[in-house]
């Protein structure tokens, strides 16, 4: 089983994980991304090592919206300072990505060498965190208030970084903290608005067959991002916002109804008897990972009761 659970993780970009994927209350359900966790495999390949913090050097020209909601191109003075990991015979590494415009995407994440599967490419601290039980204002504020309070305590670089990130809920030129965190956010516990905004893994694009996927240090206080796969200079970096074990019409109405925009990756732009047989494959992951959660649930039942 344990063999198998590895291996649906690493085909669907870590689905095993499928249950930390947490909503932000009833707006942040439809619109907040979800934290990822790394594989078993990843875990073992990945040595846990403090890196430096990520920082996002803002250009002269800030990244304004187009009319249809898409980023514009970086600056050519913009620039970011990705972190120095440590390779796994302890030496260090190059740049792992660099922001460069996408073509229909604005801007996103590409890889300056090729990354080894497992391999932590980001660690950042969040520009932005905000929890609704431990971050209590007197008198009593309202989600957005908190943001809108926690965006003003920054140094104005790091808040016009935030500010320059999408806001997919916006309806007009006129963006706001709220919708910047519902859109690009990720959730760390479920029974709380508990949001972490970062400036550089914002940045990570959607794919319906994602490369890279997400966690959450604790320890660290990071947000980190490995390598789910073995990844080409060049390639671009994705991970995914919505399930991947939905078909290829409900995953895009469902990226559609939440972030509105249209998906085209390579498992979309497919047509055909390949769709029918990605979907396929999809639904049987699905049956086969809620075969192996139930064992695992019905396995430490019967734990618990020996141990009683």
């Amino acid at each position: 089983i344990s063999c198998l659970q590895d291996r649906l993780m690493l085909s669907v970009g870590s689905a095993a994980s499928r249950s930390l994927r947490r909503p932000l209350g009833a707006l942040g359900a439809m619109m907040a991304r979800p934290f990822l966790g790394p594989s078993r495999r990843a875990l073992a390949l990945v040595r846990r090592t403090q890196v430096e913090r990520l920082w996002m050097q803002r250009g002269s020209a800030s990244a304004a919206s187009h009319a249809d909601g898409t980023p514009s191109p970086p600056s050519s003075s913009s620039s970011t300072r990705p972190t120095t990991g440590r390779g796994f015979d302890g030496g260090s590494l190059p740049p792992a990505f660099r922001v460069a415009p996408i073509h229909g995407k604005g801007f996103g994440l590409l890889a300056t060498r090729r990354l080894a599967q497992g391999e932590l490419i980001v660690s950042e601290v969040p520009a932005l965190a905000y929890n609704a039980r431990l971050d209590v204002a007197e008198p009593p504020e309202s989600v957005r208030e908190g943001l809108e309070r926690k965006l003003a305590e920054m140094p104005g670089e790091l808040r016009d970084a935030c500010m320059d990130l999408h806001d997919a809920c916006v309806k007009s030129k006129d963006k706001n903290i709220e919708g910047i965190v519902f859109s690009n956010a990720f959730t760390r516990e479920s029974d709380v608005f508990d949001a972490a905004l970062c400036v550089v893994s914002s940045r990570l694009n959607h794919a319906c067959v994602p490369n890279v996927e997400q966690s959450w240090d604790a320890d660290l206080g990071h947000v980190q991002v490995f390598a789910s796969r073995v990844i080409e200079e060049g390639e671009e970096l994705c991970n995914y916002y919505t399930d991947l074990f939905l078909t290829k019409d409900e995953r895009r109405k469902a990226l559609w109804e939440r972030y509105r925009f249209e998906c085209s990756c390579r498992a979309c732009a497919a047509e055909g008897d390949e769709v029918a047989e990605s979907d396929r494959r999809r639904r049987r992951l699905r049956r086969l990972f809620d075969g192996i959660a139930a064992g695992s649930a019905a396995s430490g039942g019967r734990g618990a009761a020996k141990k009683g």
